[in-house]
């Protein structure tokens, strides 16, 4: 019997977390968005200009984002930005990989990070 109530509390109390999560979250924001909105005219012009000196030199040396090749776990396992050139096609239901490809690991950094590609099956 107990444990019926134990378990509503324990939803109760999960939902009653996430909602103070969420409030805090859009109270920071908020309060960000305020702090950059009150921002002198000059301040905004020099990070404008610097932030185009720097897409300008990216531009030139085509340098691409250091994390290109792996996107972050929580989008899954489909291919978010797929290279030109790709074997396949673009998927449907974008979790799962065709049976005749398989996803193989290159360690980075000594292991810390890995890069991911797909390769074809050995008959």
């Amino acid at each position: 019997m107990y444990a019926k109530y134990m378990d509503y509390y324990s939803q109760i109390f999960n939902v009653l977390g996430e909602l103070c999560h969420l409030v805090r979250t859009i109270f920071t924001d908020g309060m960000h968005f305020i702090s950059l909105s009150a921002r002198s005219r000059t301040a905004l012009a020099a990070e404008n200009l610097f932030l185009r000196k720097q897409l300008t030199f990216y531009h030139e040396r085509k340098v691409v984002p250091h994390n290109q090749g792996r996107p972050h776990s929580s989008i899954g396992p489909g291919i978010t930005d797929p290279p030109a050139g790709l074997p396949v096609t673009l998927q449907e239901h974008r979790r799962r990989i065709p049976d005749y490809l398989k996803v193989v690991g290159h360690p980075v950094l000594g292991g810390l990070h890995h890069e991911y590609e797909l390769v074809t099956k050995a008959a």
